[in-house]
Protein backbone atom coordinates (compact mmCIF):
# COMPACT_ATOMS: atom_id res chain seq x y z
CA UNK A 1 0.00 0.00 0.00
CA UNK A 2 0.30 3.61 -0.24
CA UNK A 3 0.26 6.47 2.32
CA UNK A 4 -0.45 9.21 1.08
CA UNK A 5 3.07 11.35 1.09
CA UNK A 6 3.35 8.42 -2.01
CA UNK A 7 0.56 9.75 -4.32
CA UNK A 8 1.12 13.64 -3.70
CA UNK A 9 -1.47 13.96 -6.63
CA UNK A 10 -3.56 11.88 -8.99
CA UNK A 11 -1.04 11.23 -11.79
CA UNK A 12 1.67 9.96 -9.24
CA UNK A 13 -0.93 7.41 -8.58
CA UNK A 14 -1.98 6.40 -11.44
CA UNK A 15 1.60 5.86 -12.29
CA UNK A 16 1.94 4.02 -9.18
CA UNK A 17 -1.47 1.95 -10.04
CA UNK A 18 0.18 1.02 -13.61
CA UNK A 19 -3.24 -0.50 -14.32
CA UNK A 20 -3.30 2.84 -16.88
CA UNK A 21 -0.79 1.99 -19.66
CA UNK A 22 1.85 5.15 -19.93
CA UNK A 23 0.29 6.26 -23.49
CA UNK A 24 -3.42 6.58 -22.08
CA UNK A 25 -2.27 8.39 -19.33
CA UNK A 26 -2.47 12.01 -20.17
CA UNK A 27 -6.07 11.14 -21.53
CA UNK A 28 -7.36 9.37 -18.32
CA UNK A 29 -5.45 12.69 -16.48
CA UNK A 30 -8.07 14.79 -17.96
CA UNK A 31 -10.95 12.48 -17.47
CA UNK A 32 -10.06 12.66 -14.29
CA UNK A 33 -9.62 16.09 -13.91
CA UNK A 34 -12.95 16.60 -16.10
CA UNK A 35 -15.26 14.45 -13.75
CA UNK A 36 -13.71 16.06 -10.54
CA UNK A 37 -14.68 19.07 -11.75
CA UNK A 38 -17.99 17.93 -12.10
CA UNK A 39 -18.39 15.31 -8.89
CA UNK A 40 -21.17 15.71 -6.15
CA UNK A 41 -19.26 17.31 -3.17
CA UNK A 42 -20.35 16.62 0.61
CA UNK A 43 -18.98 17.58 3.98
CA UNK A 44 -18.44 15.12 6.66
CA UNK A 45 -17.84 15.58 10.33
CA UNK A 46 -15.81 12.73 12.24
CA UNK A 47 -15.08 12.59 15.82
CA UNK A 48 -12.77 10.44 16.86
CA UNK A 49 -11.72 8.53 20.29
CA UNK A 50 -9.78 11.45 21.86
CA UNK A 51 -13.06 13.54 21.05
CA UNK A 52 -11.11 15.51 18.20
CA UNK A 53 -13.38 17.04 15.59
CA UNK A 54 -12.20 16.02 11.72
CA UNK A 55 -13.82 17.72 9.18
CA UNK A 56 -13.73 16.18 5.28
CA UNK A 57 -15.16 16.67 2.30
CA UNK A 58 -16.04 13.64 -0.39
CA UNK A 59 -16.19 14.21 -3.85
CA UNK A 60 -17.34 11.60 -5.85
CA UNK A 61 -17.56 11.03 -9.92
CA UNK A 62 -20.23 9.67 -12.38
CA UNK A 63 -19.67 6.45 -13.71
CA UNK A 64 -16.22 6.72 -16.20
CA UNK A 65 -15.39 4.41 -18.67
CA UNK A 66 -11.85 3.86 -18.64
CA UNK A 67 -9.75 3.39 -21.45
CA UNK A 68 -9.20 -0.93 -20.39
CA UNK A 69 -13.25 -1.09 -20.68
CA UNK A 70 -13.62 -0.57 -16.75
CA UNK A 71 -16.47 1.44 -15.06
CA UNK A 72 -14.93 3.25 -12.31
CA UNK A 73 -16.09 5.46 -9.93
CA UNK A 74 -13.82 8.20 -8.87
CA UNK A 75 -13.85 9.13 -4.98
CA UNK A 76 -11.66 11.91 -3.44
CA UNK A 77 -11.26 12.93 0.15
CA UNK A 78 -9.93 16.07 1.37
CA UNK A 79 -8.98 17.15 4.97
CA UNK A 80 -10.72 20.46 5.28
CA UNK A 81 -9.67 20.23 9.30
CA UNK A 82 -7.54 23.04 9.63
CA UNK A 83 -9.12 25.20 7.74
CA UNK A 84 -12.49 25.12 9.26
CA UNK A 85 -10.73 25.87 12.22
CA UNK A 86 -9.25 28.66 11.27
CA UNK A 87 -12.60 29.86 10.01
CA UNK A 88 -14.01 29.41 12.70
CA UNK A 89 -11.42 31.05 14.15
CA UNK A 90 -11.50 34.10 12.00
CA UNK A 91 -15.46 33.99 12.80
CA UNK A 92 -14.88 34.34 16.79
CA UNK A 93 -12.44 37.22 16.38
CA UNK A 94 -14.72 39.34 14.08
CA UNK A 95 -17.44 39.11 16.51
CA UNK A 96 -15.26 39.70 19.51
CA UNK A 97 -13.81 42.70 17.53
CA UNK A 98 -17.83 43.88 16.55
CA UNK A 99 -18.59 44.22 20.02
CA UNK A 100 -15.47 45.88 21.25
CA UNK A 101 -15.75 48.67 18.68
CA UNK A 102 -19.37 48.53 19.73
CA UNK A 103 -18.36 49.38 23.15
CA UNK A 104 -15.72 51.73 21.96
CA UNK A 105 -18.56 54.02 19.78
CA UNK A 106 -20.81 54.17 22.83
CA UNK A 107 -18.34 54.99 25.22
CA UNK A 108 -16.69 57.45 22.31
CA UNK A 109 -20.13 59.38 21.69
CA UNK A 110 -21.25 59.19 25.30
CA UNK A 111 -18.54 60.55 27.13
CA UNK A 112 -18.73 63.98 28.81
CA UNK A 113 -15.08 65.00 28.45
CA UNK A 114 -13.39 65.68 25.03
CA UNK A 115 -11.70 62.87 23.07
CA UNK A 116 -10.16 63.10 19.56
CA UNK A 117 -8.41 61.19 17.54
CA UNK A 118 -5.19 62.63 15.40
CA UNK A 119 -3.26 61.59 12.08
CA UNK A 120 0.59 61.26 12.07
CA UNK A 121 0.52 64.63 10.88
CA UNK A 122 -0.68 65.58 14.34
CA UNK A 123 -4.01 66.65 12.19
CA UNK A 124 -7.50 65.77 14.54
CA UNK A 125 -9.36 62.99 12.21
CA UNK A 126 -12.19 62.48 14.67
CA UNK A 127 -13.31 64.19 17.97
CA UNK A 128 -16.70 63.33 19.73
CA UNK A 129 -19.26 65.50 20.57
CA UNK A 130 -17.69 66.92 23.63
CA UNK A 131 -14.26 68.01 22.45
CA UNK A 132 -16.65 70.07 19.53
CA UNK A 133 -18.39 71.55 21.50
CA UNK A 134 -15.48 72.60 23.70
CA UNK A 135 -13.71 74.27 20.48
CA UNK A 136 -17.04 75.33 18.99
CA UNK A 137 -15.84 79.59 19.41
CA UNK A 138 -12.37 78.34 17.35
CA UNK A 139 -11.14 79.14 13.92
CA UNK A 140 -10.44 75.09 13.90
CA UNK A 141 -13.82 74.01 14.41
CA UNK A 142 -14.55 72.90 10.74
CA UNK A 143 -11.67 70.65 11.51
CA UNK A 144 -13.06 68.66 14.09
CA UNK A 145 -15.31 65.94 12.10
CA UNK A 146 -17.99 64.49 14.20
CA UNK A 147 -19.18 60.70 14.50
CA UNK A 148 -21.69 61.88 12.16
CA UNK A 149 -19.68 63.15 9.31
Amino acid sequence: GYGIADLPNIRVCLEKMRRVPASELEAVHAGWLRAQSQASSKEIIVWTARNERLVWRIQTSDPLIWPDGRTVIIQSMFDLTEQKRLEDSLRTSQDEMRVRLAELESLYSSAPLGLGMIDRDLKFVRVNEALAEMNAETKYRESFPTPEA
